[in-house]
């Protein structure tokens, strides 16, 4: 089965953070409406009323724990408790959401800093090891994206970001499908992130490459946070085009589906 997917946050828009049931369920009622038969949680573990909606509803998922790990992204996340927590977090997720049949996979981070450091391979590997604790039927994955040099005019490799995954995540890197699996026969591939005006040539991947299992769009449903990520404000083509914007801009946008649960145009979204 091909994994048409979407990264999916854990608000409900208007309702806030809060974790109604109805909410929930109503979420995956919405993506499966849409087409969508897995989603990847961004970046954190779900509420207990998300999984079991999967559960009855039919919807695959990718259950991701960590946005971060040692090296911060902002100065209050989570990388101030990693040392600490990050272990007994694992197991926590694993023991809690194991039984659940809509699990498919744990993902151990999201664009990780330390990715392709020694540090970041020994962690990747010790919490690999954690989950194998309590789960080994399931493949551990990340979200991994590219990593270049300081002046920003090479591309780094990233062997040891996926090194101790049984199948690699690629954020926004399609078009270096075949290229590596030349060089790695053996990886299992998808896409864990990517935008909507590249859907076309994302899934054509899909279908094309046998080891290229599905394609996560960046995102399913609009989220509160990332103001402004996917306008379609014109910006000055040397900058990048994923402009955050200020108010009265209060949600990402970049959501094939609104948070009413209306779907875009698709000329919105390209």
């Amino acid at each position: 089965m091909k994994l048409k997917g979407g990264c999916v946050h854990h608000d409900n828009g208007l309702l806030g953070s809060a974790a109604f049931d109805r909410a929930e369920e109503r979420k995956i009622q919405l993506l499966k409406q849409n087409g969508f038969n897995a989603v990847r949680t961004s970046h954190n573990p779900m509420s207990e009323s998300f999984m079991s909606a999967c559960d009855r509803l039919g919807m695959l998922v990718i259950d991701e724990a960590f946005d971060q790990w040692k090296i911060k992204k902002n100065p209050e996340d989570y990388h101030l408790y990693f040392n600490e927590w990050s272990a007994r977090d694992i197991r926590s997720l694993v023991l809690r959401d194991r039984n659940h049949p809509s699990v498919i996979m744990w993902s151990i981070g999201n664009e990780i800093r330390e990715r392709i450091s020694d540090n970041g391979l020994k962690i990747a590997e010790d919490l690999k090891k954690e989950i194998l604790k309590h789960d080994n039927t399931r493949p551990v994955t990340a979200g991994v994206n590219k990593y270049w040099d300081k002046d920003r005019k090479n591309m780094l490799s990233l062997e040891k970001a996926f090194r101790h995954l049984d199948v690699a995540g690629y954020n926004y890197m399609w078009r270096f499908y075949e290229e590596d699996h030349a060089k790695y026969p053996e990886r299992i591939m998808y896409s864990s992130e990517s935008v909507a005006n590249e859907a076309s040539q994302n899934w054509d991947k899909v279908e094309k490459l046998p080891y290229v299992i599905g394609d996560f769009i960046w995102t399913a449903i609009d989220y509160l946070g990332e103001s402004g990520l996917g306008n379609s404000i014109e910006v000055d083509p040397e900058e990048n085009v994923h402009q955050f914007m200020g108010w009265p801009w209060f949600n990402g946008w970049c959501g094939d589906i609104d948070l009413l649960g209306v779907k875009k145009s698709s000329i919105l979204l390209s």
